[in-house]
């Protein structure tokens, strides 16, 4: 999915089981510098804290990563 977020285009997707979706309890992520949110989705790692948490997730990558528009920078991360 995209949203746009202050003249933003922010690519996100959410992670969760049949059994979570429901519990409204989500966790937001994100990768470090260049690093894709795409790679939480096969993460089993991620994976096993999202179920000890009983949680759900949002992972998005910032401005200038991925599908995400505009650049990396101070002002597009805090919006």
């Amino acid at each position: 999915m995209r949203g746009v977020i202050g003249g933003y285009t922010i690519d996100a997707t959410i992670m969760g089981k049949a059994d979570t979706l429901g519990n409204r309890r989500w966790t937001i992520a994100s990768g470090g510098n260049g690093e894709f949110y795409e790679y939480n989705l096969g993460n089993e790692e991620f994976k096993k804290i999202l179920s000890g948490l009983d949680s759900n997730a949002i992972v998005f990558n910032y401005p200038g990563v991925g599908a995400s528009t505009g650049s990396p920078n101070r002002a597009a991360m805090i919006k």
